[in-house]
């Protein structure tokens, strides 16, 4: 059985900022995310990518998910593989 501050301490891990989702996402995640919700085109999720990184504020980056991503690729919000996209972005523009 894990301690308390072991808990906390891979929590704490998997929730640290992301500086450049560019770096962050593996190989693999890249080809699930790509597959699952760019309809496996990886040079739109790449220009997505780079646009989410170049983002202002997380406000920004959000509303491009929603109104952009979100619509154009009719994405169910509960899926498992939109809420893995979505905690990136939140991670990225973590206490901003």
């Amino acid at each position: 059985m894990l301690s308390q501050s072991q808990i906390t301490l891979a929590d704490q891990f998997g929730e640290q900022k992301i500086l450049d989702l560019t770096k962050e996402i593996g190989l693999n995640e890249r080809f699930l995310l790509t597959e699952n919700l760019f309809d496996g085109d990886a040079v739109l999720f790449e220009k997505t990518i780079h646009r989410l990184n170049n983002c202002s504020t997380r406000d920004e980056a959000f509303i491009f998910f929603k109104n952009d991503l979100a619509k154009t690729f009719d994405w169910n919000l509960k899926s498992t593989m939109v809420k893995k996209f979505v905690k990136l972005i939140e991670r990225r523009y973590l206490n901003s």
